[in-house]
């Protein structure tokens, strides 16, 4: 641009436009260095007029001096346009980018809350459900239910600040929500100090019932560690294999949950069971594959309002068990 400037001996201020035009809107480079391009051939344009008015004032440019002032002002008023505009342009495109990772991050976090209250194959169905009108029903054949409760709980919580029960209950659940990760089960929900895990739905699984009591087992030996001022929780666990019907049902905070007799079943055994021991039924222990269990016979146990009757067992667990921890007041 400066030799065509030199051979014509006058400014072409349009090729001069054009070239600023495309350093700041096409080149693709950012602002500062299109700002620094721009201006210092700017600043170098501006000097090369000067030089040629001041060698050959009289030839082309007559009045020189004149040339040059409105040359300088027309270019000077042209770069600050572009200035401006490119600026403009790139803020515009900075908030947009800024937009996009907060909208980004904010989905995840959805996509991690969601995640956490639902399955992950429901939350693909919900994702690709254009209204509301959506229904999502299961059933599974064979699936492992656990139930865990704590004994004397109830009349230890009585006792307790909301704050300190809140955060016992949350350091001990956080515990059990990592092994349910480790044992590849899921966490259905907990009903006070009861907690409910599934295995085989929706995690589908052909060792559940392996996995339900090895579970079991971990969840006992975690309590084992506990003092909570003067009370060890202690814990019963009732464990059947049966068919189970899932799905999410409700609009307001939708949950997934399993229904049937499977279920019922799970949470008597874990009520008629015996502290430290997992309560077991016929079904499940034809579906252990592992043989290194104690299990002691319990003998016939009717459920289900007398509708059901069937062996029970409890799994001796206390080779497995590590000594109650010392009690503090």
């Amino acid at each position: 641009m400066l030799v065509q400037t030199i051979l014509a001996q006058r400014a072409d201020h349009g090729l001069y436009m054009l070239y600023s035009f495309m350093i700041y809107l096409f080149a693709g480079i950012p602002f500062a260095f299109s700002l620094a391009i721009t201006w210092s051939t700017y600043v170098v344009f501006i000097v090369s007029l000067y030089t040629m008015t001041q060698l050959e004032a009289e030839v082309t440019y007559g009045d020189g001096g004149q040339t040059l002032q409105l040359s300088a002002l027309y270019l000077f008023i042209t770069n600050g346009l572009l200035t401006i505009a490119s600026y403009t342009l790139e803020r515009g495109e900075r908030i947009e980018f800024i937009h996009g990772m907060e909208l980004k991050n904010q989905q995840s976090i959805i996509e991690g809350l969601l995640n956490n209250l639902l399955p992950v194959h429901v939350t693909d169905k919900l994702r690709n459900v254009s209204n509301n009108d959506y229904m999502i029903a299961e059933q599974v054949q064979e699936c492992t239910i656990l139930f865990s409760d704590m004994v004397s709980f109830t009349k230890w919580a009585s006792t307790q600040q909301a704050d300190v029960l809140i955060q016992r209950l949350h350091e001990l659940y956080a515990c059990f929500d990592e092994l349910c990760m480790g044992h590849r089960v899921y966490k259905v929900e907990t009903i006070g100090d009861a907690y409910f895990v599934s295995s085989n739905c929706p995690i589908m699984a052909a060792d559940h019932a392996d996995r339900c009591l090895m579970l079991g087992m971990n969840m006992m030996i975690e309590c084992r560690k506990l003092d909570w001022a003067g009370y060890q929780p202690r814990m019963r666990i009732g464990i059947h294999t049966g068919p189970v019907m899932a799905g999410v049902v409700g609009r307001k905070m939708p949950r997934y949950h399993l229904f049937g007799g499977t279920v019922l079943i799970a949470e008597e055994l874990e009520s008629s069971g015996t502290a430290d021991f997992l309560h077991i039924s016929e079904n499940t222990k034809q579906c252990v594959s592992s043989d290194g269990w104690k299990l002691e016979p319990q003998g016939p146990k009717t459920v289900l309002h007398g509708s059901v009757t069937f062996n029970t067992y409890l799994v001796n667990l206390q080779e497995y068990l590590p000594p109650t921890a010392p009690t503090t007041t």
